[in-house]
């Protein structure tokens, strides 16, 4: 599962391989911080722990600490995945 991480003034595009599958998520928060929230092509939903889509809520400072967060939690993530293999 290798992963990219693309940085923007507005967030932060994660894509990454799922089952043969190319996945691409945009990650973003308002600029002094607060909720996390993603993008799902369709509307927006706020991220919990491991990029999951329940648990805690993720919290970030401010957007330029936002793909610190992001690279945490898909760590967070496939670690996750590994113990469920």
């Amino acid at each position: 599962m290798r992963a990219k991480f693309d940085v923007t003034n507005n967030g932060v595009t994660l894509s990454y391989d799922l089952d043969g599958v190319r996945v691409e998520r945009f990650f973003t928060c308002p600029p002094d911080g607060g909720y996390v929230r993603e993008f799902t092509g369709q509307h927006w939903t706020q991220p919990c722990e491991a990029l999951a889509t329940r648990g805690s809520t993720l919290l970030c400072n401010s957007r330029e600490h936002l793909p610190a967060l992001i690279r945490s939690e898909y760590r967070a993530m496939i670690r996750n995945q590994n113990l469920y293999l």
